[in-house]
């Protein structure tokens, strides 16, 4: 039995280091810095403090964009066209790329919860994630960060994982769960290739 603890410290450890010795010699070499002179409301400047330092939210800055007059974040729904004069929610990031991070940290707060669950469940969970993933990109923003970077529609990769292992695990023992097994596997086959056109199929 896994030990919730020594599982959360051990997922820190595995991210922060490194995560945060970037970031300190991103911020001292490189203009982001620059951000924080121009943002001139307290909560910009809370939340970039807090963003950079816990990773939290660091998705989320993906999906906005920010009005500097007056401190405003909304919705951005094309990637790389922000309303003028307004910023695109990760250029409050230090390291923009660390988005996916954020979303990996999202699951492992999750995990002890979800691996819980039988998977009949994580395979209607991933379900469900994917037909988030495909009803988004239904409206044109294929290839953006509302289909790379919203985490509900993301989980479906995480799970994916834990219910391969788990097809893996039964295989060994034969018999009827060798056949449901088998079943899962060819679900999960059409659950990629579905995914790969709601990914790819609006070039």
């Amino acid at each position: 039995k896994v030990n919730v603890a020594n599982f959360y410290i051990s997922r820190a450890l595995r991210i922060y280091p490194l995560y945060w010795t970037l970031t300190a010699v991103t911020f001292l070499t490189q203009a982001s810095s620059d951000l924080w002179r121009l943002a001139d409301h307290y909560f910009v400047k809370l939340l970039y403090v807090l963003n950079t330092i816990t990773l939290v939210g660091h998705d989320i800055l993906t999906l906005v964009q920010y009005d500097p007059e007056n401190g405003h974040f909304s919705p951005l729904f094309s990637f790389g066209t922000p309303k003028l004069g307004n910023w695109i929610g990760y250029n409050l990031a230090v390291l923009g790329q660390a988005w996916s991070l954020s979303i990996e940290l999202l699951f492992y707060a999750m995990a002890p919860l979800l691996l819980k669950l039988r998977t009949r469940w994580l395979c209607l969970i991933l379900l469900f994630s994917l037909c988030i993933k495909i009803y988004i990109a239904s409206f044109g923003v294929y290839n953006t960060f509302w289909i790379d970077a919203f985490y509900p529609a993301e989980l479906m990769f995480f799970l994916s994982g834990a219910v391969a292992f788990r097809i893996y695990h039964s295989l060994s023992g034969g018999g009827r769960w060798f056949l449901v097994s088998s079943r899962m596997v060819s679900g999960l086959a059409i659950l990629g290739f579905l995914c790969a056109v709601a990914g790819y199929g609006k070039n």
